[in-house]
Formats: C-alpha cells, sequence, structure tokens
C-alpha cells in the first residue's frame, strides 16, 4: 500500500524517518487527535489576549471563515493540517467576539466623591481594609453595574 506521506526515492534520509514517524504518530493517535482542538482553541485565546492592541473588528471572522471552508473542504493529509489551523483562527475569533460583546467598564473618579451602597464583603489589610461595595452610587448618581472595592487607611 502506498504511503500518504509518499516522497521521492531521491529524498534526504532525514526526511524519510520524519515522514515515517509521522505516519506512525498519526495511526497511533488518530482517534484521540480531536482531543487537541482544545489546545489550539486555549492557545489561540491566549494569543489574543496577549496582543498589544486590539485588531480590527473584522480581523476574527476573516481568518476563521476561510480556515474553517478549507478544512472543510480538504481531504486527507491536507484536512488533517487545515482542522488545527481552523481551530486556532475560531479561537481567536471567539475570543475576539467575547471582547467586542463585554460592557465596557465603568471610569471610577480618582477624586473625593460620596459612595453609598450596600456593603458585600470586608477584608483586613496589613495596611487597612477593604471593603466591596454593590449597587454603589457615586454622589447621588445612578447605580452601577459592577462590585466597587475600596480600600481604608
Amino acid at each position: 500500500m502506498p504511503s500518504a506521506l509518499a516522497l521521492p526515492r531521491r529524498s534526504h534520509p532525514v526526511a524519510r524517518v520524519l515522514a515515517a514517524g509521522l505516519e506512525t504518530l498519526a495511526a497511533t493517535e488518530q482517534g484521540r487527535l480531536v482531543l487537541w482542538l482544545p489546545v489550539f482553541l486555549g492557545t489561540s485565546v491566549l494569543v489574543y489576549f496577549g496582543l498589544r492592541a486590539e485588531p480590527p473588528s473584522w480581523a476574527g471572522a476573516a481568518l476563521a471563515l476561510p480556515a474553517s471552508l478549507a478544512a472543510w473542504l480538504a481531504r486527507g493529509w491536507a484536512r488533517a493540517a487545515l482542522v488545527p489551523v481552523a481551530a486556532v483562527a475560531l479561537g481567536f475569533a471567539l475570543a475576539q467576539s467575547a471582547t467586542l460583546r463585554a460592557l465596557p467598564r465603568e471610569t471610577l473618579p480618582y477624586r473625593a466623591v460620596v459612595l453609598t451602597g450596600r456593603v458585600a464583603g470586608v477584608e483586613i489589610l496589613p495596611e487597612g481594609r477593604r471593603v466591596t461595595v454593590a449597587a454603589a452610587r457615586l454622589d447621588d448618581g445612578t447605580a452601577l453595574r459592577r462590585r466597587v472595592r475600596v480600600r481604608l487607611r
């Protein structure tokens, strides 16, 4: 039976050994290759959140759609190579989508304000206390959508 990684007869011996090793690895791991998909998804999410600047909003879809389509249409070894690429692109797009859907954080003032709300917790720290306030209002404004932590000295 011909090899799936058929190499020319005059190929380098190291290339032949690597091809044989890849074939053996693929044959032994065939039923478990799907378990690598979360690794590829998670890796791309880490890459996305490690970027120094926000990419354009269309970048995730521009990566994920062609990669997924190519993986869907490919056959044989091409599919085996393109599915991880599609998983990485999809993870990037999912991370970007989650970021774009997230509510912006309210900016808190860096000046003295009157803070009212319900005390949700008190933590004792070496240099004072930290109070967590739920349903906080700043200077009789509208209630914030998140909890506010205030450090008291």
